[in-house]
């Protein structure tokens, strides 16, 4: 299991374990520049979050659930642009904002996503 290196703000982590809670969570997984940072590299803050998936046709009604899951932990939610493959959405909190990247996952990989303790 990977080790975070605690490059992530506690509104970040709050987000993440927030949109763990969400039905079909499961079936995306945290990629970019901020899971690089966290995971492996710790050298910057980033204040984007971009998630994959694999799984066809459940992006848009994942991001739904996002909208409408985040406001119960005191998130405002601003859907910014919703496609079939690619969501962008704001999420507010405290005065931290964060964007959060939704898209399907390209079929390559070089290795598998691996679990992490978040």
């Amino acid at each position: 299991m990977l080790e975070g290196k605690g490059t992530l703000t506690p509104i970040q982590g709050n987000l993440l374990y927030e949109i763990g809670k969400i039905r079909e969570a499961s079936f995306f997984f945290l990629s970019g520049g901020t899971a690089l940072a966290e995971f492996y590299l710790g050298h910057r803050r980033s204040y984007d979050l971009d998630f994959f998936t694999a799984e066809e046709n459940l992006l848009i009604p994942f991001v739904r659930r996002v909208e409408k899951g985040l406001p119960k932990a005191q998130f405002k939610v601003h859907v910014i642009r919703l496609l079939e493959a690619f969501a962008e959405v704001e999420a507010q909190k405290e005065g931290e904002a964060i964007r959060l990247h939704f898209a399907c996952d390209s079929p390559f990989r070089f290795e598998e996503p691996q679990p992490s303790g978040l």
